[in-house]
């Protein structure tokens, strides 16, 4: 019993840093099974100070309130770019796609810089200032559209009526959308309520609306619904869908992307 409530106390800890932590990942740090681990993560949903999602655990203010850019910057890097690689392969030369907030979104420039003649249309501020400057070294020779709006200086995003009236005067081929949760019955959802309008308009001015989600978002439902599952065309993921999914994901032809 000792062992587990030093586990416990350093579990809390790692959400206190982070937000959110992986069953995998923990394991390896106690060097336990994973089987100790959800054990641990179940004892401490019984006390009211976590919530298990699918693959670890999230802080219950984590559902509600999004951790800062900076701190989001370092939470499961090697699956960002693992799903940005996946979502950066869909984009041809000659396209037109809206960029989304995001750390995972974020992951994708340096991945898009050799496509010809594209169109990035984007609110996030960390996007926009990175693609400004790969064109001025002209390793990025696209056009970047940026809608403007109120500042979010903690995300570092854009948003508000000003940002969907600018949204609505594109149609694009593709749009890739950040998520806080994607739940089987909620659907992809998010923090903010001018972000998520914002992400609504996107998907409604696209061809193909793209989500990126890592595994920890996985179950997980925040305070407002982008769509229902049905309204996107593709998710992106670095694992496989929970298999009590498998019907709706087909029943909407929704295609789950994972490596």
């Amino acid at each position: 019993m000792e062992y587990a409530n030093e586990r416990h106390k350093a579990i809390m800890a790692c959400l206190d840093t982070y937000g959110k932590v992986s069953v995998v990942e923990l394991a390896h740090k106690f060097k336990v099974t994973s089987a100790t681990i959800r054990r641990d993560l179940t004892d401490l949903e019984r006390q009211h100070k976590l919530q298990r999602v699918h693959g670890g655990a999230v802080k219950y203010l984590f559902l509600s309130e999004e951790p800062e850019i900076e701190k989001r910057r370092l939470i499961y890097i090697s699956e960002k770019i693992k799903i940005a690689s996946m979502a950066s392969r869909l984009i041809q030369d000659n396209m037109s796609i809206f960029l989304d907030v995001g750390t995972t979104i974020a992951q994708m420039i340096p991945l898009i810089l050799g496509k010809r003649n594209l169109t990035v249309i984007t609110n996030s501020i960390d996007v926009m200032v990175q693609l400004s400057k790969f064109k001025l070294t002209q390793q990025f020779t696209g056009k970047l559209f940026f809608i403007g709006g109120e500042i979010n200086e903690k995300q570092q995003t854009v948003s508000g009526a000003l940002s969907q009236q600018f949204a609505k005067t594109f149609f694009v081929d593709m749009a890739f959308i950040a998520v806080g949760g994607i739940h089987l019955s909620g659907g992809i959802t998010g923090y903010d309520e001018r972000e998520t309008l914002l992400s609504k308009q996107m998907i409604a001015q696209c061809k193909e609306a793209v989500v990126l989600v890592d595994h920890s978002k996985i179950g997980v439902r925040n305070l407002y619904q982008i769509a229902p599952l049905k309204g996107i065309d593709r998710i992106i993921c670095d694992t496989k869908y929970p298999e009590e999914w498998r019907k709706e994901l087909e029943t909407n032809d929704v295609e789950w992307m994972y490596q």
